[in-house]
């Protein structure tokens, strides 16, 4: 089971926190650019690895944390390789490793061909195939691409689940909406600081358009029944924010 689920206020799809083998897993699915995002990878790593103390315990209980970005953009243009990991390295010995630790993985869909079904030389192919194309592929062409995966083939019975169940997919809409909703809204308040020709004034156009799309965002959660302290989170408002929302 997930020790975290959440849908976050950034464009991206979900976040997934658990424990698995001894390592903390981190799985972040993101569709649209963000600058800052591998600054945004390192913060949610760092929240993994410290959150796992309590007071009164020690550094040696710590566990390797490691974080997944399945992203739907080129985030690294200058990297050929679809994936990436980073780890901590000594600057002039790049083969000697600080800890095992931490270990953030990019993988770039943007950066495959998925026009065709590939020779699937590995598992990593197998599943980025998968979370690009699912929904969009044949019946006739799906076994292909579950034969001999099982557990391609259950996140597929997973994902068929999901899309026949009216109220899962009434929120994921909804969650499309409101991605494209925050996009305009950006947009809008960027090209007015464009005609205002102040750059002042397209800054404050951007905080404030982004600003009133949280707290919209934040009133309908509460509509919905959400936690103050989960909102907060999701919408990076403070919790007193939220609550004078209600």
């Amino acid at each position: 089971m997930p020790h975290r689920l959440f849908t976050a206020a950034q464009p991206c799809t979900i976040i997934l926190l658990w424990r698995n083998a001894g390592r903390w897993i981190n799985v972040e699915v993101q569709v649209s650019h963000e600058p800052s995002y591998a600054a945004r990878s390192l913060y949610y790593w760092a929240k993994s690895y410290t959150d796992q103390l309590s007071r009164g315990d020690v550094y040696s209980d710590l566990s390797p944390s490691v974080c997944i970005n399945l992203l739907d953009f080129t985030l690294f243009p200058e990297l050929s390789d679809f994936h990436s990991c980073f780890q901590i390295t000594e600057k002039d010995h790049k083969e000697y490793i600080l800890t095992e630790h931490l270990e953030i993985h990019f993988i770039e869909l943007s950066k495959l061909d998925f026009t065709a079904i590939p020779n699937f030389e590995t598992a990593i192919l197998r599943w980025c195939y998968y979370f690009k194309n699912e929904g969009n592929i044949q019946e006739d062409t799906m076994p292909v691409l579950l034969k001999d995966n099982p557990a391609i083939e259950k996140a597929h019975h997973v994902y068929e689940d999901f899309t026949s169940d009216e109220q899962l997919m009434d929120m994921a809409e909804a969650h499309e909406k409101w991605v494209k909703d925050v996009n305009t809204r950006l947009k809008t308040a960027r090209q007015q600081g464009l005609e205002q020709g102040l750059e002042q004034g397209l800054e404050q156009g951007l905080e404030q358009g982004l600003e009133q799309a949280k707290i919209e965002d934040a009133k309908k959660m509460l509509q919905e029944g959400l936690e103050i302290a989960l909102i907060s989170k999701i919408t990076g408002l403070s919790e007193d924010q939220v609550q004078t929302l209600k």
